[in-house]
C-alpha cells in the first residue's frame, strides 16, 4: 500500500497517465476527468479470513450461499494499509471506484461494511457483478466491462487488486498469457 501511494503521487503529477489498458478504457481518458483509482473488494480492501477459518472449523467448503450469509454479516476487516491507503487518495481529491465480483444484491452489505470501518465510498462508485454497461457485453465475471464504465467517469490512476484480472482481461488463463499482459 506505500507503493502504491508512491505511485499515486507520480500519477496525479502526470495529466496523460492511466493505469487502464487499450481496449478497457484508456481511450476514454482525458485530463480533465477526475482522479480515480479502481480498487478490488475482497482480499484487497476486506478481509476475508474470518469466513475461511469458518468454513475450516465446520469442514465445509466456499458455497455461495454461504458467502452470501458472511457478507449479509458485515464482519470482514480491512486489509493491513487499504484503509489508510483509501484515506490518504481521497485527502488528494481522488474518488476511491470499488470493482467487485460480489453480486450485485450484496452492495448494501459491502458498502456498509466498507463505510463501518471509515472507507470511502459512495454508492455510484461500486460496481459488482449484474452492473450493465451499456454497449459492453461482460465475459462471466470479467471486470472489463466496469473498468469501461469507471473511465467513461473518471482518469484511473491506479488499479489495485490481488490477482491480474482485477486489473485486465485474460482471454485464456495461461503463464505465457499472465506474462504477455503483465508485461503490458
Amino acid at each position: 500500500w506505500r507503493a502504491a501511494e508512491a505511485q499515486l503521487d507520480a500519477a496525479l503529477a502526470d495529466p496523460q497517465w492511466t493505469a487502464l489498458l487499450p481496449g478497457e478504457g484508456a481511450e476514454l481518458q482525458t485530463p480533465a476527468q477526475k482522479p480515480a483509482v479502481i480498487v478490488d473488494i475482497d482480499e484487497t480492501m476486506l478481509d476475508n479470513s474470518a469466513y475461511q477459518a469458518r468454513l475450516v472449523v465446520d469442514g465445509t467448503s466456499y458455497g455461495s450461499a454461504s458467502w452470501a450469509a458472511w457478507v449479509s454479516e458485515r464482519r470482514a476487516t480491512p486489509v493491513p494499509g487499504a484503509l489508510a491507503f483509501a484515506k490518504a487518495a481521497a485527502d488528494k481529491g481522488v474518488t476511491i471506484v470499488y470493482i467487485s465480483n460480489r453480486t450485485h444484491d450484496m452492495a448494501a452489505d459491502t458498502i456498509a461494511n466498507l463505510r463501518a470501518y471509515g472507507f470511502p465510498v459512495e454508492e455510484a462508485n461500486y460496481y459488482g457483478l449484474g452492473v450493465e454497461v451499456p454497449g459492453c457485453t461482460p465475459h462471466g465475471s470479467e471486470k472489463g466491462c466496469r473498468r469501461i464504465a469507471a473511465a467513461s467517469r473518471y482518469r484511473v490512476l491506479l488499479q489495485v487488486g490481488d490477482q491480474i484480472t482485477d486489473m485486465a482481461q485474460l482471454t485464456s488463463n495461461s503463464p505465457a498469457e499472465r506474462d504477455a499482459l503483465f508485461n503490458q
